[in-house]
């Protein structure tokens, strides 16, 4: 139900207009967000730009090192997981993780292991976890 989805963050996103909206609380998230951040960037990737991945979808750390995202799922229906051989430097990670998570949206539910080229030029895997929800995100392809 993508398009339903979408046509949520797309009204919570007009009604951060309204006179005394001090924040905005994404659910799925579990993120609060500036009106004014959550505006723009939403109405950015309706209008073809990056998701949103700070405001519709969070990151995490676990407690083995990796990032996780929260939120992911209520658009996909899996969550992205970093391996914790991705995440030094953890600013890089989090750009790791957001392209990723666009990515994800824009290519939906992920079904079978994807080779992806990083931002740097290193090649990055996609690996379902059968039945866990959970898209693990790793160094290396093949």
């Amino acid at each position: 139900m993508f398009p339903v989805v979408r046509a949520q963050a797309e009204l919570a996103a007009r009604l951060c207009e309204l006179p005394g909206i001090v924040a905005v609380n994404w659910h799925p998230a579990r993120s609060l967000s500036d009106p004014r951040y959550f505006r723009e960037a939403v109405l950015r990737w309706i209008g073809g730009g990056a998701f949103p991945g700070l405001g519709l979808a969070a990151l995490a750390p676990t407690e083995d090192g990796g990032l996780k995202s929260e939120g992911l799922a209520h658009f996909i229906g899996q969550e992205l997981y970093l391996d914790p051989t991705m995440c030094e430097p953890r600013s890089d990670a989090a750009k790791v993780a957001l392209r990723l998570m666009h990515w994800l949206v824009e290519h939906g539910h992920l079904d079978e292991p994807v080779d992806l080229t990083g931002p740097s030029g290193e090649p990055l895997k996609l690996l379902v976890n059968e039945g866990s929800g959970i898209v693990t995100a790793c160094r290396g392809s093949g």
